[in-house]
């Protein structure tokens, strides 16, 4: 009996160890789990990017395209048959600015672009070796809106918008080397769709494609052709690489 007696204390003990380490071994665990969703290890949501904020960058690339030049009868307005391509072609750079909102996964935004470019294209008419044309493109710029959808630090959106840019058209009666250039701030549309990547909270990298077309016009010859006007239709595609920071 006092042997038994003298071994509860023993057992009251070993229990009560247990008992807290059971308890430790709990808390710990409850530690382990809360930090886990703390730092998005466990089943709770790791934070995503937030794409809202005004954004300044710097952008360049390289833009091709079409400028078909066909000829009319300045007193009929009747076009002769005669047609040339000039195919433009040069780099592209400048600056953009805009800023993004965003819904859930959704994100709107306005985006406006100023770009000096060495954009150049020739043709010659070789049938009669009359005549020369070159296109030249000293500036660039655009307004727009956009719309994407993010996922986490990646941004995927379409474009469009309103377009402008300087345009100098010179035409050359080859055999008296007569020249006549027309310059004018020409309006048109530009769309396109591009992704944009957030390396960090602040820096942003994009590429974007676009296709512009600036409205058809016509340019009145006086000088090297008189008596006949060229009408111009230029359109391009542009392919431009951004860097911004966000604030």
């Amino acid at each position: 009996m006092r042997i038994d007696q003298a071994r509860e204390p023993a057992r009251h003990i070993a229990l009560l160890k247990a008992a807290v380490a059971a308890i430790a071994l709990s808390l710990t665990g409850a530690s382990v789990a809360a930090a886990a969703d703390i730092y998005g290890l466990g089943h709770a949501d790791a934070p995503t990017y937030d794409w809202s904020g005004v954004y300044l960058g710097g952008v360049m690339g390289y833009s091709w395209g079409k400028d078909r030049t066909t000829e009319y009868d300045t007193a009929t307005g009747v076009a002769n048959g005669m047609f040339f391509d000039y195919n433009p072609k040069g780099l592209i750079g400048g600056v953009k600015a805009g800023v993004n909102y965003q819904m859930g996964d959704f994100v709107v935004g306005a985006e406006g672009d100023f770009e000096m470019t060495n954009i150049q294209g020739t043709f010659i008419d070789r049938v009669q070796n009359l005549g020369r044309g070159d296109d030249n493109y000293d500036w660039q710029a655009s307004l727009r809106a956009r719309m994407g959808m993010a996922f986490d630090r990646v941004l995927v959106y379409g474009t469009g918008g309103v377009a402008v840019g300087k345009i100098s058209n010179t035409y050359t009666l080859v055999p008296f080397g007569i020249t006549e250039t027309m310059d004018d701030v020409r309006a048109g549309w530009t769309a396109g769709a591009g992704v944009d990547y957030a390396v960090t909270d602040n820096v942003i990298a994009g590429i974007e494609w676009r296709f512009t077309k600036y409205n058809d016009f016509k340019n009145v010859s006086t000088a090297a052709f008189p008596g006949i006007t060229g009408g111009q239709e230029p359109s391009f595609n542009s392919l431009r690489i951004s860097l911004s920071y966000k604030f």
